[in-house]
């Protein structure tokens, strides 16, 4: 990477539509220059391109999830079981108390309360030893996060972590949304 790459890093984190054009002015380049430096940074997957959702406008509950796993093996089961969930922006292993830790979001106080509790928490999994739920409040930088819509499918009746909403109490007594990714869901994602 250079100046040049963090100058087009710097315009799109700004604007991700930002045109070639624009982007070969600032950078005194031709937008064909620029175009071959993107798919380049891309291909090496050294940036990504994406929407991002303005959680603070649509109101949702963002949370650190950290976890304390007792062995590796429990820790990818944990990550497979969750990887295509639609509630979690990121998950990072940890140095410290807690190696694994999880950025999620709740669209509601009630579904919040499921995510922390119910069969679908990353906290109900086999190998939790501790965990610790931090209700985050404004984030000041931007609030924009890369939520993960795509796999908001509304399709088959099982979540991706396993659990079924339709037989789940907390949704049955409409103290859940659902998984986004199920026919289940009655939320606006």
């Amino acid at each position: 990477m250079d100046d040049i790459d963090r100058l087009i890093i710097s315009r799109l984190e700004k604007d991700g539509r930002t045109t070639y054009e624009e982007l070969a002015k600032d950078c005194g380049m031709t937008g064909v220059a620029i175009k071959k430096r993107i798919r380049k940074l891309t291909e090496n997957k050294l940036i990504s391109i994406a929407a991002q959702v303005n959680t603070k406008i649509l109101g949702y509950y963002l949370n650190l999830v950290l976890l304390e796993v007792d062995n590796e093996e429990n820790m990818r089961e944990i990550v497979r079981a969750f990887d295509r969930c639609p509630r979690i922006i990121s998950m990072f292993t940890g140095l410290g108390r807690y190696n694994l830790v999880a950025l999620t979001f709740a669209e509601d106080r009630n579904t919040l309360e499921s995510e922390m509790m119910s069969g679908c928490s990353l906290r109900s999994m086999d190998g939790i030893r501790k965990s610790e739920v931090i209700q985050l409040g404004e984030k000041f930088s931007s609030p924009f996060l890369p939520v993960r819509c795509s796999l908001a499918t509304r399709e088959g009746e099982e979540a991706p972590c396993g659990v079924h909403c339709g037989s789940c109490e907390r949704y049955l007594d409409e103290l859940c949304l659902g998984c986004p990714a199920t026919e289940f869901y009655r939320g606006d994602l």
